[in-house]
């Protein structure tokens, strides 16, 4: 099977065992569990574009995937703020930080 690839417009031949089934792209899901077509594209895809879309949490039913963008973000749940538990706070010293939900 020849597929255009979306990037470059390229042209490649693929064995046909290696497609699998799409939503059109403009179809946008906040919800893994709404997806009418479930394949680990389609996952990857939706996880994909919501973090490019800078949104890093996306539902699963009654759970919640969250992709890890590694660089501080706001808080998604409502307000939350750091405070030092123990040790203490002088440049080089270890200190424990526990998040605290507000």
């Amino acid at each position: 099977v020849q597929v255009e690839l979306e990037d470059t417009g390229e042209i490649v031949t693929v064995e046909a065992r290696f497609l699998e089934e799409a939503r059109p792209r403009d179809v946008e899901v906040s919800d893994l569990a709404d997806l009418q077509i479930l394949n680990e594209s389609e996952v990857l895809s939706t996880l994909s574009n919501r973090y490019s879309n800078g949104i890093y949490q996306t539902k699963l039913a009654t759970s919640l995937v969250t992709v890890n963008p590694m660089h501080q973000t706001e808080a998604v749940c409502g307000r939350s703020k750091r405070r030092a538990a123990g040790g203490g706070s002088a440049p080089g010293e270890n200190t424990n930080l526990l998040l605290e939900q507000v």
